[in-house]
């Protein structure tokens, strides 16, 4: 199981435990929008380099989309996902009036 499915498995299973309406469930583990990109830098040494970048703003129900990037060899777009979905369920279990979101650079 991914981390992304996992995050879905778990949020499921706990909103049937707490008799939360499946249609509001399946609003919350939707992702409103969900960016892929190649970033081109120019780096110190004058050469053109390319990253591959992600971003996922998950919900924003609550506010604004909050969530910071991460700068990793090892992350992916699932990771991203499961990461954005983690960052909603955070900012509303602590009724924070903001949304989640996450991003990503692979180096």
């Amino acid at each position: 199981m991914s981390l992304h499915e996992n995050a879905i498995y778990t949020i499921k299973r706990a909103a049937e435990i707490a008799l939360i309406p499946k249609d509001f469930t399946d609003i919350i583990l939707q992702a409103n929008h969900i960016h892929k990109r190649q970033l081109r830098v120019q780096m110190d040494s004058g050469k053109l380099e390319s990253f591959l970048a992600f971003r996922v703003q998950h919900n924003n129900l609550a506010g604004p989309y909050k969530g910071g990037l991460r700068f990793s060899v090892d992350s992916d777009l699932d990771e991203v996902c499961a990461l954005a979905t983690w960052m909603t369920i955070k900012t509303a279990v602590i009724d924070l009036p903001l949304g989640g979101a996450k991003g990503a650079v692979v180096v």
